[in-house]
């Protein structure tokens, strides 16, 4: 398996672990990313969607299906490109949910290669 950036974020949407692939996928750094909120990397015309699903699955629970889709991914060239990616909860020993693991690849040819968004 090839190597996958991932991302870890608090029930508030702030990032609070960033790994070196999700540098070099999304651009932007380890600095730059942990201790800032999702906005980061979730691009402005999708945000309200994804707050609100976000809130959701906090409040209702996250299903620990790891489907993988194609997810768009604001990168710091101010591109956004689809990555194929699955999110993950992280759970506390009694079960509730304790924060949410983003996790992406990156896309490969057989993928089509990274695709920028209009």
């Amino acid at each position: 398996m090839d190597a996958a950036a991932i991302v870890l974020v608090d029930r508030t949407g702030t990032i609070r672990f960033w790994n070196p692939v999700a540098e070099d996928l999304f651009g932007h750094t380890e600095s730059a990313a942990v201790g800032v909120t999702l906005d980061l990397i979730v691009p402005p015309p999708l945000r309200d969607r994804h707050w609100h699903g976000f809130r959701r699955a906090w409040q209702e629970g996250i299903s620990d299906d790891v489907r993988v889709a194609l997810i768009p991914v604001l990168c710091a060239d101010e591109e956004t490109r689809l990555f194929p990616g699955r999110f993950l909860p992280i759970r506390e020993p009694h079960g509730d949910l304790a924060a949410l693991m983003g996790v992406w690849q990156a896309p490969s040819d057989r993928d089509g290669g990274l695709f920028v968004l209009g």
